[in-house]
């Protein structure tokens, strides 16, 4: 048994696990195919795991870190090119955890996925961590360039010649991230394991599963109030999510849980309705208000409840799998 992980959502767009926008494509879907029973089957999962982990860790140094600090540091030189008193700043704090272990992993997956898919996942992954390269080069380039205070030399010559090009490589690594984030939906479709309901460890992942899901839609929706007409879809999602997280936590709690991972199922549960429904709460009661600027900040505050909740999720998918290799 096992579980495929879920991605982070982005600034830019939100990667739901089996609810991406636009699934895939005519080239990509895999079609007509037998699931792989055992073994295979985990190891696949697996190993299309590794590619999430990698992904999650590059969406969190490229949202959280680059493009905030490239960001700032646009503001500082537009204002000292306008004014004479920008404030020049930038410091590259790119780094991500273990990241020559997760690039050899995705650039090496299961050699029991069939060759297209595996050679497909190897090309696209391939673009993905050139991307990330290419990006990881100029940040350090630029960091250097205005720490020796080189911008006094050239008029910043050379600092819009690197952020011209790292937005243009970060809106690239944003389209390879959807390409490959929509390929593994596919590949996850096909190799998809059943819930064994004998199995408390894959009921407690359903049911944390189910929440993602509907938490993934609202989140969605929230994100893009400004088209919804009213937030009628958001209150139902809410009710749903309420009635689910009390069951969860109540009679559908499954019996005999492994003690190792019932923190974890029990801290996603308490992530769930003491921080995402709270959010979620004050975003419809601002919305009803009118209230857009408080909106737009609950907004913000939603999307970092759901990143915890993607988070315990995926950590409990790393004890199940300690559960189910070691017979526990």
């Amino acid at each position: 048994m096992s579980f495929l992980k879920r991605f982070l959502p982005g600034l830019i767009f939100s990667l739901g696990f089996l609810l991406f926008a636009g699934c895939g494509n005519s080239i990509n879907k895999i079609v007509d195919s037998v699931n792989p029973a055992g073994d295979d089957q985990v190891e696949i999962i697996g190993s299309l795991n590794n590619y999430i982990d990698f992904m999650n860790e590059a969406q969190d140094q490229i949202d959280g870190s680059v493009t905030d600090n490239l960001t700032r540091y646009d503001e500082g030189v537009v204002a000292e090119k306008e004014e004479g008193d920008g404030f020049i700043f930038f410091m590259c704090t790119y780094n991500i955890f273990d990241e020559v272990k997760l690039t050899q992993l995705v650039l090496n997956p299961s050699n029991s996925l069939e060759d297209l898919e595996r050679n497909s996942l190897i090309g696209k992954a391939q673009a993905f961590v050139d991307i990330l390269a290419a990006i990881k080069s100029d940040c350090n380039d630029l960091a250097k360039y205005v720490s020796a205070e080189d911008y006094k030399d050239d008029q910043f010559v050379k600092s819009d010649e690197l952020t011209t090009r790292m937005w243009a490589n970060i809106d690239q690594y944003y389209a390879l991230h959807q390409d490959l984030g929509d390929y593994l939906d596919t590949l996850f479709e096909k190799y998809e394991p059943a819930v064994d309901k004998g199995d408390p460890t894959s009921v407690a992942l359903d049911n944390m599963n189910q929440v993602l899901e509907l938490a993934d839609k609202v989140t969605d929706l929230v994100e893009g109030y400004s088209s919804l007409t009213d937030f009628s879809e958001v209150q139902a999602g809410y009710d749903q999510m309420t009635t689910l997280i009390a069951d969860h936590l109540g009679a559908a709690q499954p019996a005999d849980l492994s003690t190792i991972l019932l923190p974890t199922y029990t801290s996603f549960y308490n992530i769930a309705d003491t921080y995402f429904m709270t959010d979620l709460k004050k975003t419809i009661r601002d919305y009803n208000s009118s209230d857009l600027e408080a909106v737009n900040s609950d907004v913000d505050s939603l999307i970092s409840s759901y990143n915890s909740l993607v988070d315990s999720y995926n950590t409990a998918l790393d004890v199940a799998e300690t559960i189910w290799s070691n017979g526990l």
